[in-house]
C-alpha cells in the first residue's frame, strides 16, 4: 500500500516498488509476516505494518497520531526503537500527536533532537525541547496531575528523564472523578 502513490491507476506494483517494500517490512523487523493477512496480526505488529507502509512512501516526513496507542508495554518499546532507528538511519523527521509526555523525553534521552509543542484549550502552551517544557507544572495544567521530574543515571555517562504522575489535582477528592 505504501507504493500505491508511485503506480498508475490500472497497473500493478513493479518489481522495484516490492523490493522496496520488503525492504521496509525488514526496516520493523517483520519479513516472517510479509505473506500474513493484516488481520491476522498483533496490534503491535499492526503498528509496525503502518511504519513500514510509510518508510516504503520514501516521504523525508512521517505524520505519526499515537503510534503506540492499545500497545502494551514490549510493542510500545519496539515502536518507539523503530522511530529512533528511523530517525537515526534514514534521516526521516517525524510529527508525532501523543498524550503521553514521556515519549519525548524517550527519544531526548536516545539523543535525538525533539521539539515539543504543548497543546492547552486549542492554544500552544509552551514549544521547546522536552527539558525546557515537560516540567511539573506544565503537566499539571495539562492534565490536572500531581507529578515529579525524575532524572536517573543508567552508567556513568548516561542519565534519563521521566514525569511519573503522582496523583490528581488538588481540589479533587479520593474517589470523585475530575
Amino acid at each position: 500500500m505504501g507504493r500505491t502513490v508511485y503506480t498508475g491507476r490500472f497497473s500493478a506494483p513493479r518489481e522495484e516498488d516490492e523490493a522496496i517494500a520488503r525492504e521496509a517490512l525488514e526496516a520493523v523487523g517483520l519479513t516472517r509476516l510479509a505473506d500474513r493477512p493484516y488481520t491476522q496480526i498483533s496490534g503491535g505488529e499492526g503498528q509496525l505494518v503502518m511504519i513500514a507502509r510509510a518508510l516504503a512512501q520514501k516521504t523525508p516526513v512521517i505524520v505519526m497520531d499515537e503510534p503506540t496507542a492499545h500497545l502494551d508495554f514490549k510493542h510500545e518499546m519496539v515502536v518507539l526503537e523503530t522511530m529512533v532507528h528511523m530517525v537515526r538511519d534514514n534521516g526521516l523527521s517525524i510529527l508525532m500527536a501523543t498524550h503521553f509526555p514521556n515519549h519525548a523525553f524517550y527519544f531526548e534521552n536516545k539523543g535525538l533532537k525533539v521539539r515539543v509543542a504543548l497543546m492547552h484549550e486549542q492554544e500552544f502552551l509552551q514549544i521547546g525541547s522536552p527539558s525546557q517544557v515537560l516540567n511539573e507544572a506544565n503537566i499539571n495544567v495539562l492534565y490536572g496531575i500531581e507529578s515529579r521530574l525524575i532524572t536517573c543515571q543508567i552508567d556513568e555517562n548516561h542519565f534519563i528523564r521521566q514525569l511519573v504522575p503522582i496523583g490528581a489535582r488538588a481540589g479533587i477528592q479520593e474517589g470523585e472523578r475530575p
